[in-house]
């Protein structure tokens, strides 16, 4: 199997091969080059167009897949940082269990504990039906590095988690009426 289109034959090297021999030349070689550069160009749109189809791969048209899903990227992040968000969304599955949340918080990096406060602590109120109180502690820290195909101008050589993007997630799919308060053990 071939890998690279660079490794197959060109169109017009096939468009050749569908006529006779005697046809070449002059104007037949013209047109099989105008057209075999049209098929080569429409089949390097078709392959990008392939790319955008998934969140993982988009460039392009990551600005509507992030609408979509109703994500407000952070103008820091890099373009991988900002599909992972997208990816991550979609494959979120909306359990309101503690342990979804923990198990949430791991796949961002952090491990996490969640304390429910009884309905008589302090904080309570109309707007508030639970309170937890998040404990988290940063995983080791993993680099984000850039990566020449994947970043795009713009995006910073090397960054790192923040607990910026656990608060974010958490503030997001909690359950309604759940007030949370962080605390970094």
């Amino acid at each position: 199997m071939v890998d690279s289109h660079k490794d197959m034959l060109r169109h017009k090297d096939m468009l050749r091969q569908l006529f006779p021999l005697k046809n070449t030349g002059g104007v037949f070689e013209e047109n099989i080059g105008v057209r075999g550069d049209a098929l080569d160009a429409l089949n390097a749109r078709i392959d990008a167009f392939h790319l955008e189809l998934f969140a993982s791969t988009t460039t392009d048209l990551l600005p509507e897949w992030e609408d979509e899903y109703g994500i407000v990227p952070d103008p820091a992040s890099n373009i991988e940082a900002r599909r992972l968000a997208v990816v991550q969304k979609k494959r979120l599955r909306r359990r309101l269990d503690r342990k979804y949340f923990v198990d949430l918080a791991k796949t961002v990096g952090f491990d996490i504990t969640i304390e429910e406060l009884p309905p008589n602590s302090p904080g309570y109120g109309p707007e508030s039906r639970y309170i937890w109180r998040v404990h988290f502690t940063d995983r080791e820290l993993q680099p984000v590095y850039f990566e020449a195909g994947i970043s795009v101008a713009g995006d910073r050589l090397l960054d790192f988690k923040t607990s910026s993007a656990l608060e974010a997630l958490l503030e997001e799919f909690k359950p309604a009426r759940t007030r949370v308060v962080f605390i970094q053990d």
